[in-house]
């Protein structure tokens, strides 16, 4: 008892002496206008709890102590304008409140995070008293100070289940209108009116997300990132979008997690209502906010081009998974086949919208063709690996949901007729070839398709299905399909066209010569043969005309040239 007495004496004693030194160094600095003495002093002033710590945590005893040492620290900001002053208090002052939050989260510690908003949110206002204007550190502190309160105190609320939540965004959404309102009154609707009010506003879309249970990281993270760029629009410091592009990539991080919980989550999620998916959508509105804002930036400068078109992949990716594995997650009951095949379908249509909206988005040549590849190869992964005729012979399904299967023809069309020719993936080395294999494994599969489901409702005959398909049906649809080509590519003047129709019945050939005549009975032969002569006749026909197209396109080069000499 008695060595705990001497203990805690010493530790009194040392604090005061602590306190004392540190109350005489401010002086001196303010005496003799020394900001660096006072920089060293604030050092000493916050370190001294850790140098006399025991142990034993008194945190209501620290933060009376630090919240008297920030009052200390304003008074000088307001005689002295040390901003740096400020920005020193500021941090050490953040993790103090932190790491108490970690360690004990308690009620008491709600009264010092309102203290510290207060001397902050005044640090923040020092020269908009004065001189009626917020300096680029003025608006990030009133950033900062909101939004990490914010973090904090509904951290607090959280894990000791007390309601509302949204009480204290609303709060300080509230303090900010209020000044955006006295702005608007005194008619000056520039900066510091677009200032306050960006804040306010967040801060009620905060209110109102985490009122239905979002995630708070990941919500307060993705409104405080277009808080960013929009001040960045308003007031064009650079700073503020360094910062959105430093903190934007932890939102995608934070909404990455929250996904996770799909997983994780041992009770039935609702649909469109539960705290993941809202979580999602606050993150989409905070996506295509940002990309409307950097859609002006565009217009106007195009010094970032590699950072804006990262995150918009970065903006379309979180978008695009956040839907997806909502729809997964609330058809997880059902079939594999069909969760796949309206993961497919909402893929197609997905990136067919981001093509159809190029203009608006701003999508350069680059990513569109990049998208175009993806969809396309989206399309072969579809076609060729879907499972619908097993899972329907095996009852697993009925035969309707091929109706819905189908649906992809629609965007598959629409790519083909209207997406493509209006855009530069023609130019591509590979654009033909990947497009006419597309076309030619989807009426091959779903031929294939219709075949088995008008032959056979059962699995006991399925082999000789699929075997008297590709040996009797499949030459004939590829050397129709190769005909199409060679027609197409000679009408439209598409040599690519024509050499692709070529390759396709010379494969078509070789596959009914070498394979497919060893397995036919004599009739089948005899038929096969028969179509096959019919279509070897036309593709003569139509090599001829090739042939003389090309005789022609060299002439007229040729007499292009002694034209030119």
């Amino acid at each position: 008892m008695h060595s705990e007495n001497i203990i805690c004496l010493s530790q009194n004693t040392a604090f005061v002496i602590t306190c004392a030194i540190t109350l005489l160094s401010i002086f001196l600095s303010y005496r003799y206008n020394s900001e660096t003495l006072i920089i060293f002093s604030l050092f000493g002033g916050f370190l001294a709890p850790l140098m006399i710590s025991t142990g034993q945590s008194n945190y209501i005893f620290l933060f009376t102590y630090l919240s008297l040492l920030n009052i200390g620290m304003l008074i000088t900001v307001y005689l002295k304008t040390w901003k740096s002053v400020g920005w020193i208090a500021f941090i050490f002052t953040a993790i103090y409140l932190y790491f108490w939050t970690i360690e004990k989260t308690d009620f008491t510690s709600i009264i010092f995070y309102i203290v510290t908003y207060i001397i902050f949110y005044a640090f923040a206002l020092q020269n908009y008293f004065k001189t009626n204007l917020l300096s680029k550190l003025d608006i990030l502190m009133l950033v900062l100070i909101n939004f990490s309160s914010i973090i904090g105190l509904v951290y607090i609320f959280s894990i000791l289940r007390y309601e509302p939540l949204s009480i204290f965004p609303l709060s300080f959404a509230l303090i900010n209108i209020f000044f955006a309102f006295r702005e608007y009154q005194n008619k000056k609707i520039e900066r510091n009116y677009s200032v306050f009010a960006g804040i306010g506003i967040s801060l009620l879309t905060l209110a109102v997300a985490l009122q239905f249970k979002t995630h708070l990281i990941t919500s307060v993270w993705a409104i405080e990132a277009s808080l960013l760029l929009y001040i960045w629009k308003k007031t064009n410091h650079s700073i503020f979008k360094i910062f959105f592009y430093l903190l934007f990539p932890l939102v995608i991080l934070s909404q990455m997690i929250t996904w996770t919980e799909y997983i994780s989550n041992e009770k039935q999620l609702t649909i469109i209502f539960n705290p993941v998916f809202l979580t999602s959508l606050v993150v989409i509105a905070s996506c295509f906010f940002n990309l409307i804002l950097l859609k002006k930036e565009s217009k106007e400068k195009n010094d970032a081009e590699f950072y804006e078109s990262t995150f918009k992949v970065l903006c379309f990716g979180a978008i695009y998974f956040s839907i997806l594995f909502e729809l997964i997650y609330q058809l997880s009951s059902q079939n594999f086949v069909v969760i796949i095949t309206y993961s497919f379908l909402y893929s197609f249509i997905f990136t067919s919208l981001l093509l159809i909206l190029k203009k608006s988005l701003s999508i350069s040549e680059d990513l569109e063709n990049l998208l175009i590849y993806g969809l396309l190869f989206l399309f072969i992964a579809h076609i060729t690996n879907s499972q619908i005729v097993h899972a329907v012979i095996t009852k697993e399904i009925r035969l309707s949901f091929y109706w819905i299967h189908l649906i992809y023809w629609v965007p598959l069309l629409y790519l083909i007729i209207k997406l493509i020719p209006s855009s530069e993936f023609l130019k591509q080395k590979a654009g033909y070839l990947l497009v006419s294999l597309v076309c030619i494994l989807s009426v091959s599969f779903e031929l294939y398709r219709i075949y088995i489901f008008s032959n056979s409702m059962t699995s006991q005959n399925i082999m000789q299905l699929q075997e008297h398909f590709s040996i009797l049906y499949l030459p004939i649809i590829w050397a129709v399909l190769s005909c199409g080509l060679i027609f197409a590519g000679l009408k439209n003047n598409i040599t690519e066209l024509n050499k692709i129709g070529f390759g396709l019945l010379g494969i078509t050939i070789l596959k009914l010569y070498f394979f497919d005549v060893w397995q036919m009975d004599n009739v089948s032969r005899i038929i096969a043969f028969i179509i096959l002569g019919i279509i070897l006749l036309l593709s003569s026909f139509m090599f001829q005309k090739f042939k003389k197209m090309l005789k022609n396109l060299v002439e007229n080069n040729e007499n292009s040239i002694d034209k030119d000499i």
